[in-house]
């Protein structure tokens, strides 16, 4: 009955075994549990779209509104889910695709860990351009030649002469 419905089995989820996480979750059901609840999503956001497209509508046939140029393809309908299931194989996936010189977007789209995939290759870029303008700068420091290089070997060599010769006395 419980697999007709798609309903997880109750547990305490205390018991050990040879069983890995992912083994527990198809056998609890609450594998069966997130298709069902997808495949549900996938309708929702059907139905959302359309009421989406009534209200610009109205809203732009409408004169007091200031909604008028808004269109329902500007508008993304989400849906907040636990992405946080296979956390290791989607970390491995973004290192794989990322070593294939994937694009950020591609790789935040496919690896599905992300609500909000575009923002967080936006935010990627933006990092990444950071961070090598950070390793330009600090390399760029480093192959800073001072000036007057053998003056100031010159003015060492004369400082340590100095130096022993005060010892000395």
């Amino acid at each position: 009955m419980m697999g007709i419905v798609a309903i997880p089995k109750a547990g305490d989820r205390a018991q050990s075994g040879g069983d890995t996480g992912q083994a527990r979750l198809l056998g609890e059901g609450w594998t069966l549990a997130d298709q069902r609840a997808m495949t549900y999503q996938n309708m929702i956001t059907e139905s959302e779209r359309e009421l989406l497209a009534i209200i610009l509508y109205i809203c732009r046939n409408t004169p007091e509104c200031k909604i008028n140029e808004l269109y329902p393809s500007d508008i993304e309908v989400k849906f907040s889910r636990s992405k946080s299931d296979n956390m290791l194989v989607k970390s491995q996936v973004i290192l794989n695709l990322q070593a294939a010189q994937i694009p950020e977007e591609i790789i935040a789209q496919v690896c599905e860990l992300f609500d909000a995939p575009l923002e967080v290759s936006e935010a990627w870029k933006k990092n990444i351009e950071e961070i090598e303008a950070k390793q330009q700068e600090m390399f760029d420091k480093q192959n800073q030649e001072p000036d007057n290089k053998e003056d100031n070997t010159d003015n060492n060599l004369d400082n340590r002469v100095k130096t022993s010769e005060k010892k000395g006395e």
